[in-house]
């Protein structure tokens, strides 16, 4: 156990933590001359080069081998968890075939947008969605919304994962409460994190877009201030009782956290909190830090299952193949070939937009349910 704990704690310490926190800094120390000084901006969209070829080579990955582990398990496996690996993928699937046969109509028309727009009001959110729009680019609008939203639980439960891994690795110590405390923290900066960006969104004039799905215009979710105050208190109140933890442990136990505990859980920190308005960081870098963090885990998972023989290597090589062509299929070639073929309307990457979304948000729902300590085949692989 100890030569695997030290190759996660490298993964996890350096590459996540030191080096997402360096890009960072030197993205906003950057952004100070993007607009002024040609090389200077010549080099900063260097970065968004950098990080789709590595969004192929390692966040692609990311999400099939999930896939993996959640469908081969047998059937018992399948709908033990039916909610996540069956209801979530055929209710996505169902949206977008309503959004590809009703792409031209419009969502004025439908009186369920009307319902969900009454819903949203009643919430306090003065947003309408589908205004102006067909039902197409309504629905993919929706759905992109969706994974803004799960987003946020995803990321701040693979950071408490990592977390109580190296728990248990360096026999810390937590407390069941105290081990609460700190999941739910992570869950209120999520929730100030997607609450934060909304309101970028509500600022911005023109349509609010996320660049890497052209074509759609989101809207604004105007929700209420005191619901984005409340998320700050929160934050505060839970950043602070999850280092008066730290303290506390140290107090009775003369314990520290260990750096490759106390990294993930600074670096979510930099990851979300929007210090600057540097899209092509917290659009495209932080998911590749994010399936950076899952890479060793995943990898001691799949590993487990491989047969120490003379072909070892080579059967670890042929998977790391083809988890990159199944990902480059799945999101790349398949959907750019329909969105040429079936789509008319060039502005709106339909196939590219679904597939993509898609991925994303089952891929959140699936996670859930293979990284769980109780069961056999992750504990032994991990621990």
């Amino acid at each position: 156990m100890k030569n695997i704990s030290v190759t996660t704690r490298f993964l996890d310490f350096w590459l996540i933590g030191g080096a997402s926190i360096v890009v960072l800094l030197s993205m906003i120390a950057m952004s100070f001359f993007r607009e002024s000084v040609y090389a200077v901006q010549y080099k900063f969209m260097m970065f968004g080069s950098f990080f789709a070829l590595a969004s192929v080579i390692c966040n692609h990955p990311h999400f099939i081998i999930g896939y993996k582990f959640g469908y081969t398990r047998g059937f018992r496996f399948v709908f033990k968890f039916w909610f996540s690996l069956i209801v979530v993928p055929l209710s996505l699937i169902t949206l977008y075939i309503y959004a590809f046969f009703l792409f031209d109509r419009r969502s004025s028309d439908f009186y369920f947008v009307e319902l969900l727009n009454r819903g949203f009001e009643s919430l306090g959110f003065n947003c309408q969605f589908g205004a102006g729009q067909t039902m197409g680019p309504a629905l993919l609008s929706l759905s992109l919304w969706i994974m803004y939203t799960t987003v946020v639980w995803h990321y701040s439960k693979q950071v408490y994962g990592c977390m109580m891994v190296y728990d248990k690795y360096d026999q810390y110590g937590l407390s069941k409460s105290q081990k609460l405390w700190i999941r739910y923290s992570l869950l209120s900066l999520g929730a100030y994190q997607f609450l934060s960006l909304t309101r970028e969104m509500d600022r911005a004039s023109g349509p609010r877009q996320d660049y890497r799905f052209p074509g759609l215009d989101l809207g604004t979710l105007n929700s209420p201030n005191w619901l984005f105050y409340l998320s700050t208190v929160v934050l505060v109140v839970g950043t602070l009782g999850t280092i008066f933890i730290f303290l506390n442990r140290y107090k009775t136990s003369r314990k520290w956290p260990s750096l490759p505990f106390i990294i993930p859980w600074i670096s979510i920190y930099a990851w979300w909190i929007q210090i600057a308005n540097i899209p092509e960081f917290y659009f495209m870098a932080v998911p590749f830090f994010h399936s950076l963090q899952y890479l060793p885990f995943a990898g001691k998972m799949e590993l487990a299952t491989i047969p120490k023989n003379t072909y070892h290597y080579v059967n670890i090589s042929m998977r790391l193949i083809i988890l990159l062509i199944v990902g480059l299929m799945l999101f790349e070639f398949i959907p750019g070939a329909l969105d040429q073929n079936y789509i008319s309307d060039r502005s709106v990457t339909f196939f590219t937009t679904s597939f993509a979304v898609f991925l994303n948000i089952h891929h959140f729902f699936i996670d859930s349910t293979v990284w769980k300590l109780d069961q056999k085949e992750m504990r032994e692989a991990i621990l």
